[in-house]
């Protein structure tokens, strides 16, 4: 339309969705909105828009998120898809802030300023194996699995155990006094793991020697796991007569007598079960 001379004509610049008012050019300048212009001559007037820019946070604690497309700030309208990796140990459970839900990876919309948090929570323990199958108290046992992380403890058959967690799937642990046969489980602060298998808690057969000889084992092992037969043979020494002191006799060789402590009798062979920790001894005696 056209105006009189002298005429005060408001301006009022209105951007669209996404864009911001920057200034006036032409016969109007500066960046005030609404306005108004006198019409005290043709004028001819811009109003100057711009498409907005807005930043994208995003916090991850035991995890990352990627940003694709990542850059610093986003115009209006760009899409942004994010994709949340848990560390090792820590699963991905959703989001928070200006995202929620738990898609993954989920793309949002830059329409403003956003601070959004990847949420991550720590797994159970799992066992997957571990090794020696068996040994005595006192034997070093590693422990493999998943998420040992903030471990609590590590249990023999309800013993607790010392232990070093040495990574996320690896720990080595002590069989502790007092454990008997049974499944190891391993504790942190999110659950419990139980193997899927016993570790037999191995007992030590102690030989003790009376007299001079020697005992054999059949099988030959430093412990056993519970209800092995261990047969035992005693050998005397054989030694030569010696006649230091004239009408002095002197022992020509030893001979077994008999079994003490844990096993008993005469009966050589003769078999013991490791039901426990044993000990026995063999008794020789001289023979002149």
């Amino acid at each position: 339309p056209n105006y009189n001379y002298n005429t005060t004509v408001q301006l009022n610049a209105t951007p669209n969705t996404g864009y911001s008012f920057v200034n006036w050019t032409g016969d109007l300048t500066g960046a005030i909105n609404p306005t108004s212009i006198n019409m005290n001559a043709n004028k001819s007037v811009t109003a100057n828009f711009a498409i907005n820019i807005y930043t994208l946070t995003v916090i991850a604690v035991n995890g990352t998120v990627t940003k694709s497309p990542n850059q610093p700030t986003y115009t209006y309208g760009i899409t942004v898809q994010l994709t949340a990796t848990p560390s090792t140990g820590y699963g991905f459970v959703g989001w928070s802030g200006d995202l929620t839900g738990s898609a993954n990876p989920v793309t949002i919309t830059m329409d403003a300023n956003k601070n959004i948090t990847a949420n991550f929570t720590l797994n159970p323990p799992t066992i997957s194996g571990f090794t020696p199958a068996n040994g005595p108290i006192g034997t070093t046992v590693t422990i493999t699995g998943t998420s040992f992380i903030s471990v609590t403890s590590v249990k023999f058959n309800g013993t607790i155990a010392s232990y070093t967690v040495n990574s996320s799937t690896q720990i080595t642990a002590t069989v502790p006094t007092g454990a008997t046969t049974g499944s190891i489980t391993v504790t942190n602060t999110a659950g419990t793991a139980t193997s899927s298998t016993t570790f037999k808690v191995g007992y030590i057969l102690t030989i003790q020697i009376a007299g001079s000889g020697t005992v054999t084992k059949n099988p030959n092992y430093v412990s056993y796991t519970p209800g092995t037969t261990v047969t035992l043979t005693a050998k005397p020494t054989l030694i030569e007569a010696l006649k230091i002191v004239p009408n002095t006799p002197e022992p020509i060789s030893w001979k077994f007598d008999h079994w003490e402590i844990d096993l008993t009798g005469t009966q050589n062979p003769k078999s013991i079960i490791m039901s426990g920790n044993k000990t026995v001894k063999a008794v020789f005696v001289p023979v002149y």
